[in-house]
């Protein structure tokens, strides 16, 4: 089935990318880059549920735990109830976050974040918090995650 949703101040608000969520953020959620927020499509009514203001999101994934938003220009993600509409936690680049975070990905293991400015890769412990990096050869064109659970990652040119 193929869903269209027709609202022009979506449209106009740079939509950069976009994920399925599920249990408590079911629904499609879009990053609005040029808007500063992330936007619930209800998919059966093919509308737009909730708005929530994020600044400068980019990338973003979503499952029972939350909404997870990278911030490119800020280096930051956060962590989003998706209920409610705010902020559970934000990382930044203090914590570990690479600089300009444009992709993200939830696996059992962690949050996964990469960024086509850094050459690291970084996974978040929503439990502990913490966030460690693990570098790679080149910067992170996209980061999915499989049946098993195993994390993919495209790596681009390297930085010279």
């Amino acid at each position: 089935q193929f869903g269209a949703v027709d609202d022009d101040a979506v449209a106009d608000e740079a939509p950069r990318a976009l994920a399925v969520g599920s249990g408590a953020a079911e629904g499609i959620w879009v990053v609005n880059q040029l808007g500063d927020t992330v936007v619930r499509i209800d998919s059966e009514a093919n509308e737009v549920a909730d708005r929530i203001q994020v600044d400068a999101p980019t990338a973003v994934a979503a499952d029972d735990s939350g909404v997870w938003v990278t911030s490119e220009t800020l280096d930051r993600v956060h962590h989003l109830d998706p209920v409610e509409g705010r902020a559970i936690r934000t990382y930044q680049a203090a914590d570990g976050v690479p600089d300009g975070p444009t992709a993200i990905a939830i696996a059992l293991s962690g949050i996964w974040v990469g960024s086509d400015l850094d050459t690291t890769v970084a996974r978040i412990d929503p439990d502990t918090h913490t966030v460690d990096g693990l570098r790679l050869g080149g910067i992170t064109g996209g980061i999915a995650v499989d049946g098993n659970g195993d994390v993919w990652v495209t790596v681009r040119a390297q930085l010279v």
